[in-house]
């Protein structure tokens, strides 16, 4: 069987705090094998993407994000924080 990763692009936002972060999930072609449905998670992977805080994103990570979700089987969830020169430090944290 093959496997495939769902990606989900999901904003998140409350007054002034907003987050953006995609979500990879292990998919089954056939849905009487997929592996667990979201009421069963007990395990997630959180990613920071790296970068100083200046560079890079969650889909610049996506190579190897991808790859944990598959390999793993369980949801990754990569997070884009706020950058400079908008955002100044420590805004991203």
């Amino acid at each position: 069987l093959n496997d495939y990763i769902r990606i989900s692009v999901l904003y998140y936002g409350r007054l002034n705090f907003h987050l953006n972060f995609r979500k990879y999930e292990p998919f089954c072609m056939f849905p009487c094998l997929n592996i667990a449905n979201e009421n069963d998670l007990d395990t997630i992977i959180i990613h920071f993407h790296g970068g100083g805080f200046v560079a890079l994103s969650s889909e610049t990570s996506q190579s190897y994000t991808r790859k944990w979700a598959n390999e793993l089987k369980i949801p990754v969830f990569s997070v884009d924080y706020r950058k400079p020169p908008k955002y100044r430090f420590p805004t991203p944290l």
